[in-house]
């Protein structure tokens, strides 16, 4: 992988992805791929009406055409996949040292999709990210630090603030800071229960897999 996340977490409880009684409605409802056209995969530009914080001034830009939050969540008899079409990011980098960078997203958690409609729906009522009254996540990272323990080249902790709850997360992450771009890739799973949601308990598999990628250009 080549492009980060992630952040985080946001997400991470989008392993409400599992969301019970969708499989009717989903012909990959036992696995594979998702196809963009069908799945309501975010377009460059892509963008809802919640107000979201700008990157710090100078920090190197995250944004829905050089970033991908996901997530797959499961259940017994199948798994799901999603993610957020809207959301600001940034990257502050002093000097070299990618171990001195601190990464801030802001999500648009209206924003969310599924692999299919039915599913989405469902996913923004308060039986998960309840968007209405939670229209917002974010991640900030606290500590990032070498370590190859994780199959990554760092470890990356951070708060994640998801359906109204703060937690510090951590998380291994493979980043490559290069000239002309910074870039991370990561690939972990979260418990949406320490978030809040609960519902489907039992049918609905607490573990949710988070995917973040990006290559933020460096001016």
């Amino acid at each position: 992988m080549r492009r980060m996340s992630s952040l985080l977490v946001l997400v991470a409880v989008l392993a409400a992805a599992g969301c019970n009684g969708a499989n009717d409605a989903n012909p990959k409802a036992a696995g594979g791929s998702a196809d963009a056209s069908r799945t309501g995969a975010p377009s460059a530009g892509a963008g809802g009406g919640v107000e979201l914080k700008a990157p710090p001034a100078g920090a190197l830009v995250l944004n829905p055409e050089n970033t991908k939050i996901e997530f797959v969540g499961t259940k017994p008899d199948g798994r799901h996949e999603g993610g957020f079409k809207n959301f600001k990011g940034g990257v502050e980098l002093p000097g070299n040292d990618a171990s001195a960078a601190k990464i801030s997203v802001d999500i648009d958690t209206t924003s969310l999709y599924a692999d299919n409609p039915k599913l989405t729906g469902h996913l923004k009522t308060p039986d998960f990210f309840d968007v209405k009254t939670h229209p917002k996540a974010s991640f900030v990272t606290t500590a990032i630090k070498p370590d190859a323990a994780g199959g990554g080249t760092h470890a990356v902790t951070g708060d994640l603030t998801l359906h109204g709850v703060t937690k510090s997360i951590s998380f291994p992450a493979t980043i490559d800071l290069k000239p002309d771009a910074f870039s991370l890739n990561s690939e972990f799973k979260i418990n949406r229960g320490d978030f809040g949601m609960t519902y489907g308990a039992g049918k609905v598999d607490d573990p949710v897999t988070i995917k973040v990628s990006l290559r933020a250009p460096r001016k």
